[in-house]
């Protein structure tokens, strides 16, 4: 890793580690204005100068890099948060969507007549960063989720 690649790295684990504080300790209402405008559609106007693909691989190695090496548990929400919040220090334009789904019935016919009078989720939640047409952050399974909410 060079030096420059270290310096994302280290970004990346203290976005990660505030990201996490936020989704774990704050309601969404409270750090939502720093993850942009929120809307149910992206809206056209997003055009901009083509982004350098060197910066934009670099932030999303370092988020996977970050997220592998620390000592807690980095799901989805906290890598989407922390990529847009780097996107952000260098003027990238970027959208960060939020996405639901029903979860996989894999359970015996018990399990599943057990759920029904229990208050056990049906949904599952998943949440990923989009550059351009390149998806930084939570690439694996998007297209299963139904977007909800979308940050740009």
């Amino acid at each position: 890793m060079d030096r420059h690649e270290l310096y994302f790295f280290l970004e990346a684990v203290l976005y990660i580690a505030a990201a996490r504080f936020c989704v774990y300790f704050l309601p969404l209402k409270w750090y939502a204005s720093m993850l942009g405008a929120d809307s149910p559609h992206v809206p056209y106007a997003l055009a901009q100068d083509r982004v350098n693909p060197d910066t934009v691989e670099r932030i999303r190695r370092a988020i996977s890099r970050a997220a592998n090496n620390v000592p807690w548990n980095t799901v989805c929400l906290p890598q989407a948060i922390a990529a847009k919040w780097m996107c952000q220090r260098r003027n990238i334009r970027s959208v960060m969507y939020l996405g639901v789904t029903k979860k996989a019935e894999t359970t015996t016919s018990e399990q599943n007549l057990n759920a029904m009078f229990s208050k056990q989720a049906s949904m599952k939640a998943h949440a990923w960063l989009k550059v351009e047409d390149t998806i930084i952050t939570g690439k694996v399974g998007h297209k299963k989720f139904t977007v909800l909410k979308t940050f740009y």
